[in-house]
């Protein structure tokens, strides 16, 4: 398993960080762990999520 920053993640999906900030408030995005101050994305939450926004 690969572990992402929300740097990475925003680059990922073409969105500004302040996106990827939002989505971890409003809980609509990618589950993500704390550690310390950083926020870290698994690959394998990131796969769940995109396929949960699948159309």
């Amino acid at each position: 398993m690969e572990w992402f920053t929300l740097d990475e993640v925003a680059a990922r999906y073409k969105v500004p960080k302040k996106t990827v900030y939002n989505w971890n408030t409003t809980g609509t995005g990618p589950e993500y762990i704390r550690a310390g101050r950083h926020v870290r994305y698994s690959s394998d939450s990131l796969s769940a999520w995109e396929e949960a926004q699948r159309v």
